[in-house]
């Protein structure tokens, strides 16, 4: 999902993830490494916040990682960022 030729809003929601440049197609180096920890990262996030991953994720759902700090918030009180999402979360935050 972060290779050549994906749509545009993925490559926007990835670069909230802090993947911020396409990957040439069949791509297996550091940068495909990265864009698998990141994505389980937000993925165990979702588990912990126990949101639906068919509707939630890194890119290619209903809502992404702006939509899920937004909801997060929404049932917090300190608002603006969701707490203990993971390693990608202060990326995220900065929305």
């Amino acid at each position: 999902m972060i290779e050549d030729g994906t749509a545009e809003l993925y490559l926007e929601r990835l670069a909230l993830l802090g993947l911020d440049h396409v990957l040439p197609a069949g791509s297996l180096g550091p940068d495909k490494v990265l864009f698998a920890l990141r994505t389980q990262q937000f993925y165990s996030f979702l588990d912990t916040a126990t949101l639906c991953q068919f509707v939630w994720g890194p890119a290619w759902t209903l809502y992404g990682p702006r939509e899920t700090v937004t909801f997060g918030a929404a049932g917090t009180e300190g608002g603006g960022c969701v707490a203990g999402a993971g390693r990608y979360a202060a990326s995220v935050c900065r929305i």
